[in-house]
């Protein structure tokens, strides 16, 4: 820390592939097929019209979160109401959760993207003396 209040921090972005499908239904695509070819073959290609966009965007690692839950009512029940001898006889099932959270830099292209990219941050902290 300087003296003057201010942090430098060094954020490592990592590539994060994405990619979105959609697909056009008919009532969408109101296309009119007098372009050379049948009609009813021009349908049956608009029925099944897919977009599917790939790419990446620059995201940090902002944390992990490790939860486990009963994975019924009933399993519910049992963790709250039978005894411990009861649920040594019958073990409560649990669904274990795992969140991995990332922070999205959507904007951010850096010019060289085959490369490591790391941001230099630095922050004013006040000081309330």
């Amino acid at each position: 820390m300087a003296d003057n209040g201010a942090v430098s921090a060094e954020i490592v972005l990592e590539k994060l592939q994405i990619a979105v499908q959609n697909r056009f239904s008919k009532e969408v695509l109101e296309v009119n097929c007098a372009i050379g070819a049948e009609g009813d073959w021009c349908k049956a290609v608009v029925d099944q019209m897919v977009c599917q966009l790939h790419g990446f965007l620059y995201a940090e690692h902002a944390g992990e979160i490790f939860h486990e839950q009963p994975k019924s009512w009933w399993q519910m029940f049992k963790e709250q109401y039978f005894p411990y001898w009861l649920q040594d006889r019958w073990a409560v099932k649990y669904d274990k959760l795992h969140w991995d959270f990332k922070c999205l830099y959507p904007d951010f292209r850096p010019s060289l993207p085959d490369q490591k990219v790391v941001i230099h941050a630095i922050r004013n902290y006040e000081n309330d003396d």
